[in-house]
């Protein structure tokens, strides 16, 4: 995702089509990852917690741990790059917010997936596992994905007219 201008432009049909197409790629990548870390995150919702009797709580954060790996450091980095231009550009606008919330929602998850004995007691529940954020993180950069893919795929709107835009300082 490169520093776009607030309005299109002509004659940059390749490298937009080019770009779209790299966008749609890391969405379905991302949207095929996070249906089932969805369920296997938010199942116990539906009646009879389906998931807590398929699935002990140490085996359901290993499995949202490897889906939202990809999903959080392949998938959002554009978001994360964006993010830090914002910050180095002090403008903050919905990349920073994104990249921050994703970035720390995933952190916290995989160092309470990784090493949940660092956390006191009271942050442990059943087998001792410490509650993880990982289906809070990748639907945040998936809702995000829709609107920045079909923004551009429209050609009409760029995403820098949608979220304040970041401007190249020339």
């Amino acid at each position: 995702m490169a520093l776009e201008p607030l309005e299109p432009t002509a004659g940059a049909d390749d490298e937009a089509s080019h770009e779209l197409r790299i966008m749609r790629h890391r969405f379905w990548f991302a949207a095929e990852a996070t249906v089932p870390l969805a369920l296997i995150s938010m199942g116990d919702m539906l009646p009879g917690m389906p998931v807590s009797r398929l699935l002990s709580m140490q085996v359901r954060t290993m499995l949202e741990l490897l889906l939202a790996t990809p999903i959080c450091l392949w998938a959002a980095r554009p978001f994360y790059v964006r993010a830090v231009q914002s910050v180095k550009n002090k403008s903050l606008n919905m990349f920073t917010l994104i990249g921050l919330s994703v970035a720390v929602a995933f952190v916290y998850s995989l160092v309470a997936a990784l090493v949940p004995g660092i956390f006191p007691a009271s942050f442990r529940g059943e087998g001792g596992v410490v509650a993880v954020y990982f289906g809070a993180a990748d639907p945040s950069a998936g809702g995000v994905w829709v609107l920045r893919t079909a923004c551009a795929a429209a050609g009409k709107v760029t995403a820098a007219s949608w979220c304040g835009g970041i401007r190249a300082e020339v």
